[in-house]
């Protein structure tokens, strides 16, 4: 096996860190509430067990579980 130099300029673990930051920019900045796709009686434990997708909700608006 014949090893290349063109060696990219960051490592592996580098890149993992990038896309996990933009990932986590895009999903921060706006929740999608059609994914909650729950019966309306498990509502309540939905969101106390993400207490930050609750508080979003209470701020939104357009948050149609209030």
């Amino acid at each position: 096996i014949e090893e290349t130099t063109d060696m990219p300029l960051i490592g592996n673990h580098q890149w993992m860190f990038v896309i996990t930051l933009c990932l986590f920019a895009v999903v921060k900045g706006h929740f999608n509430y059609s994914g909650i796709d729950l019966p309306v009686r498990h509502l309540e434990y939905y969101f106390n067990s993400f207490p930050s997708v609750r508080e979003e909700c209470r701020e939104d608006p357009t948050c149609p579980y209030k």
